[in-house]
């Protein structure tokens, strides 16, 4: 039976580089890390592939050479996600379709993520939104998949504390601050959007401290604007000896972006660590 890593977290917490940073890591010791592909009735944004960023509904019936030449037409994505919802239903297959936040609705197809786990060894992260944690920890305890949940958080317990932050609407302003920084540094969205996803970050992180005890949480400091430090640090650890030394307990790490991704690695893979 496969393992399954959930991971959530606000738009634009940093969970992509941690993510990388990981396949690197996991290539250089020769595993892999398979991700399961969400359903998003989104634009295809630059620097992402269609099936492996996610599956992209306006583009399911394009040629991929032709991908660049579709007008992103959001009522057409809407009505292709419906298609998809309803050709995957008359199969008898389990599709979950949901809403993220104004402009954007996903699905996810429960039996095809069924038959990657069913995969011998195989482990599969998959990134969703948080209200739909449960849901798929429902999905793998039915079937009887072992999960690890992980929520990325843009501040800490001490942060918050830091700020004069106790309680919550004085966290909801802090939160909202520092995902507002972080999104306006990605230079994706324009700032009615980047309200939205700010204010949205607030609800997400206020219910993960609630589930503190049903999943591990870390905070990742370190943006998608912070390219240097990230590829400094997945060069150490794609590369001999580097990559040797993050599975010792006797590695010395003296930066915080190490320490974020040495904490990620030990709730994910714990078997790695101490090896």
């Amino acid at each position: 039976m496969g393992k399954l890593i959930i991971l959530s977290g606000p738009s634009g917490v940093g969970k992509g580089p941690l993510v990388d940073t990981l396949k690197i890591y996991l290539n250089s010791i020769g595993k892999q890390l398979k991700k399961h592909v969400l359903y998003t009735t989104r634009k295809l944004k630059k620097g992402e592939v269609h099936g492996e960023t996610y599956w992209y509904s306006y583009l399911m019936n394009v040629d991929k050479s032709k991908h660049n030449a579709i007008v992103y037409v959001r009522n057409n994505a809407e009505t292709e996600l419906e298609l998809i919802y309803q050709k995957a239903k008359n199969k008898g297959e389990d599709f979950l379709k949901f809403s993220v936040r104004e402009e954007q609705n996903q699905g996810i197809n429960f039996s095809e993520l069924h038959k990657e786990l069913k995969e011998d060894d195989n482990v599969v992260l998959l990134e969703i939104y948080q209200e739909k944690v449960e849901r798929v920890v429902s999905f793998c305890n039915d079937n009887g998949f072992e999960t690890k949940i992980v929520f990325i958080s843009p501040l800490s317990d001490e942060d918050y504390e830091t700020y004069g932050c106790f309680n919550d609407k004085e966290r909801a302003i802090a939160t909202e601050a520092t995902m507002t920084v972080k999104l306006r540094s990605r230079e994706r969205e324009n700032e009615d959007k980047i309200k939205e996803r700010a204010r949205t970050a607030i609800k997400e992180v206020e219910e993960a401290r609630k589930r503190r005890d049903k999943e591990e949480y870390i905070v990742n400091h370190f943006g998608e604007d912070m390219k240097t430090a990230w590829a400094t640090l997945q060069e150490r650890v794609g590369k001999a000896p580097e990559y040797y030394e993050y599975g010792k307990s006797t590695f010395s790490l003296t930066e915080e972006i190490d320490k974020t991704f040495r904490q990620f690695l030990e709730q994910v893979f714990p078997e790695l660590i101490n090896a």
